[in-house]
């Protein structure tokens, strides 16, 4: 996912996964800041007062080499380093965020309480872990200038092994995509979530934004994908160089999506 923490959701996703940025700051005093509770291969974890119990940051600790082995298989890329993962209380608000990565720093904060879902933390955990992955394959200048479709769609879609129905046959951003599609609830894909900061809009863009990556890939190719996402130039939505790599705008392109989506 970076960021100085204010209140404001669209500059939080301004910086995201930007490397070089001003040091993480916990929404939290300086009597709460996280203490580190255990190493890994690739971690190192640390739990502040607040967020969950010690026995559960254990349970998910135990869960973190497995959960990258599976993402970075599915993103193609391998992980180059440690990575330091924050544990914090979780934020409050109708912009409150769940998670955040500085990947130019290999940092991860994740904002859960007490009695977290911990599957639910997982899958954040590998949304998460392809932020990183997404600068891994392709550093720093592109990580920063990516276009929020392809950065949060593809986070998305790599990391669906952990967001499952709960019949465990598919995608949860699939059956919502179907849902929506069925309430005639589709968004533009170049929303503003500074503008609408909202987790329930958000959670429905990342739906849409993971469905046109899906689409992208299936229908033009994953070398194309990787290259539209190297081409962002900035990090609002739609600021990816459609045209040069599909030879169609983002909204011709966005046209044929919402074709393709009602037939999934």
């Amino acid at each position: 996912m970076f960021h100085r923490l204010i209140g404001c959701f669209a500059l939080l996703f301004a910086l995201l996964t930007i490397p070089g940025t001003g040091a993480a700051q916990p929404l939290m005093g300086a009597n709460r800041a996280p203490a580190l509770l255990q190493r890994t291969e690739h971690f190192n974890v640390y739990l502040a007062r607040g967020s969950l119990r010690r026995a559960e940051a254990l349970q998910l600790i135990e869960r973190l080499e497995p959960t990258l082995a599976i993402v970075a298989k599915r993103f193609g890329t391998p992980f180059k380093a440690r990575e330091r993962i924050d544990l914090l209380p979780p934020q409050r608000g109708a912009c409150a965020i769940r998670g955040l990565t500085i990947s130019g720093k290999r940092h991860i904060q994740l904002f859960y309480g007490p009695g977290a879902d911990l599957d639910r933390l997982q899958s954040l955990v590998a949304h998460e872990l392809v932020h990183q992955l997404q600068r891994e394959r392709f550093g720093d200048r592109v990580q920063q200038t990516a276009d929020m479709i392809l950065l949060e769609g593809w986070a998305t879609v790599a990391s669906d092994d952990f967001a499952r129905t709960p019949d465990g046959t598919e995608p949860r951003w699939r059956a919502r995509m179907r849902e929506q599609v069925a309430q005639h609830a589709i968004l533009p894909l170049t929303v503003d979530l500074g503008r609408d900061c909202r987790t329930t809009t958000r959670n429905t863009i990342y739906d849409h934004w993971a469905s046109f990556v899906s689409f992208l890939e299936q229908r033009y190719g994953p070398e194309a994908l990787a290259a539209v996402y190297a081409s962002g130039r900035g990090r609002a939505a739609g600021s990816a160089n459609y045209e040069r790599v599909y030879g169609k705008s983002r909204a011709e392109l966005e046209a044929e999506w919402r074709d393709w989506v009602v037939t999934q």
